[in-house]
């Protein structure tokens, strides 16, 4: 597999609120955002630093590190997520995943993405492009 991957700087959460009313999308951007509205929730994934500008939170998971599949991947290409979500899941890394159009993105806690690096460098042979090691406990 031939494939390259950048650590985003900052830390993330993983929120749910209740509704979108008063979400200031254009003081969001800039870091990866991403928001899921299902008949059931509506999520977020928001870098930390950005908390205090939601609202009507109900639930918080924090202290992500998010790694970004650089490039834009075809929608042809199969199993590139299933392949680095199955030697994660092998060596007892969990992650939440987003996809976008363009590309996948790939969290885990932030105490693990040292191990998360070595195990896709040595099991996958993906290149991480970037290291923000300031972001890194």
């Amino acid at each position: 597999m031939n494939l390259e991957m950048i650590v985003l700087p900052g830390v993330y959460s993983i929120v749910q609120i209740t509704d979108i009313e008063n979400l200031k999308m254009n003081e969001l951007k800039g870091d990866f955002f991403n928001i899921s509205i299902t008949e059931d929730e509506i999520s977020l994934v928001v870098n930390e630093l950005y908390m205090g500008k939601l609202e009507n939170v109900t639930k918080v998971e924090s202290g992500y590190s998010c790694l970004k599949i650089e490039g834009v991947l075809d929608f042809s290409e199969i199993g590139i997520l299933a392949k680095i979500s199955t030697v994660l899941s092998e060596n007892k890394i969990s992650i939440f995943a987003v996809s976008t159009y363009n590309t996948d993105y790939i969290l885990v806690k932030k105490e693990m993405i040292n191990k998360t690096i070595d195990v896709l460098k040595e099991t996958i042979g993906i290149k991480i492009k970037k290291f923000y090691e300031h972001d890194i406990v």
